[in-house]
């Protein structure tokens, strides 16, 4: 079965260069040798093979996997051929800490984009922005695309764009798969059918031209949704709603961000009816910064933290594997060491007393994701709004290839401290889900703030006056 299956890759693989739609060969860079291109997969084949932790996760033999690629890997006439099946191997691993990071070229010096952005929505794909050359106007905004090239959306993309993605879960993919939409070599065209707003539907046909359009200065007007994502350049933002609610926006963990967040707190622990902490638009950073935060968070004396596991390899019990049944996942390179989960005291000085309340997204990601997993079985912990994080988190380990190109391998598995329950690569779930509409988008509602807001100020009514969020004797 297993070599069926491959045999139908190879000629999926060879179809897929062959059908490329590029430039002549020629012009598209072509930096790596034959000697480079077996290297660089072979070198990630046995990094993966070594350290992926998820390998109980992958349901295909890895070495019967990079036997597949090698002769098509060989056969690429270009690094963008050569780059497109190296994304495909590593997305057959369904993680989002496992991907080629960066390639052997700039995509600004071999793609042009559409004047137009698509942006995925609650499953389905919308014009979230467009400029004049597209040959459209305002009215298609907020327009969805409901098939590409005659083909329903969702199903175009699974075809055509999900294989090179390296993510678990279908959402992210199809989100990820509406930013890449725009990509693609200079002059192609993308044809699609949209759906206005009022109900009509119409063929689109629109060039990969704004780069080149923009070099003369004739994009034209652009028109774009509101949205609700507040433009920001720090690290962490503090505002102040009516009523004394604190909202702490963060957009990255960063550890820089740590003193900031140090006095920020001093002033929520002395004003604060109520703190509102939003990690919608965060997709990570460094997970100190989250230890860091707990702090603030839990009420209690300590919590459990740091439950993980991570690949481990011997070679002796791989050999014992040969007749030791205890040692067979040594020898089929599966074995994982589980590290038990650390009691992390709580700086009670710190800790808030005023109510507290978590927003996330499907933008929540990394460093963020590990905050929650730490977070989630506290007892009495902070309620969560919004939508289903990402899903992806997990120490990723750098392989550096030729000509500054290089990848990641997720090395780290979280589990839940208290359940033991494994963090699978579909995200945290809200305590209360909130779905922005369409029109929220374009107007720039944000109702999950509003709904954390409203659960804030119907506390602090029953709770009578504050005098702010100092710990409570």
């Amino acid at each position: 079965m297993k070599k069926i299956l491959f045999l139908f890759l190879f000629f999926l693989l060879a179809a897929k260069i062959a059908a490329q739609e590029c430039r002549p060969a020629e012009s598209l860079p072509a930096r790596y040798t034959q000697e480079e291109k077996l290297y660089a997969l072979s070198l990630l084949w046995s990094e993966l093979k070594y350290n992926f932790v998820h390998v109980d996760r992958i349901g295909f033999d890895m070495d019967s996997l990079y036997r597949s690629y090698i002769s098509p890997v060989l056969r690429t006439e270009n690094d963008v051929e050569y780059f497109d099946l190296m994304k495909r191997f590593v997305a057959h691993f369904d993680d989002g800490h496992t991907d080629i990071g960066d390639t052997s070229y700039r995509e600004s010096d071999v793609y042009d984009y559409l004047p137009v952005l698509f942006e995925e929505q609650n499953g389905r794909i919308y014009i979230s922005r467009l400029w004049e050359s597209s040959g459209l106007d305002s009215l298609a905004l907020g327009a969805e695309l409901i098939r590409i090239e005659g083909k329903p959306t969702q199903e175009y993309a699974a075809e055509h764009y999900f294989p090179y993605i390296a993510h678990g879960s279908a959402r992210t993919k199809l989100s990820i798969a509406a930013s890449d939409m725009g990509m693609g070599q200079p002059g192609s065209m993308f044809c699609g059918r949209l759906k206005f707003r009022d109900g009509r539907e119409a063929d689109v046909r629109i060039a990969r031209n704004f780069v080149a359009n923009d070099r003369q200065g004739c994009n034209g007007r652009m028109w774009w949704w509101q949205g609700f994502r507040k433009r920001r350049s720090a690290r962490v933002t503090l505002e102040w709603l009516d009523g004394g609610i604190a909202w702490m926006d963060f957009r990255s963990f960063s550890m820089n961000s740590i003193p900031e967040i140090d006095t920020m707190m001093q002033q929520i622990r002395e004003r604060a009816a109520g703190l509102i902490v939003d990690l919608r638009f965060c997709p990570g950073g460094s997970s100190p910064v989250g230890d860091h935060l707990l702090q603030y968070l839990v009420r209690s004396e300590y919590y459990l933290a740091g439950h993980c596991q991570t690949r481990i390899s011997s070679g002796y019990r791989r050999a014992q594997g040969n007749w030791c049944p205890e040692q067979e996942d040594f020898l089929l390179d599966r074995a994982l060491e589980t590290h038990p989960a650390d009691t992390v005291r709580v700086d009670r000085d710190k800790a808030l007393s005023c109510p507290v309340i978590i927003l996330i997204d499907k933008f929540t990601a990394s460093a963020a994701e590990t905050f929650l997993v730490q977070l989630y079985e506290i007892p009495g912990r902070p309620r969560l709004l919004g939508r289903q994080t990402e899903g992806s988190t997990g120490a990723p380990l750098v392989v550096d290839f030729p000509h500054d190109a290089w990848a990641r391998i997720c090395t780290l598995r979280h589990l839940f401290p208290v359940s033991h329950e494994k963090f699978d690569g579909m995200g945290i779930m809200p305590d209360e889900i909130i779905e922005p509409t369409l029109d929220d988008f374009i107007g720039g509602y944000d109702r999950v703030l509003e709904r954390a807001v409203e659960l804030l100020r119907d506390h602090a009514n029953a709770s009578g006056p504050h005098n702010g969020c100092s710990k409570q004797d």
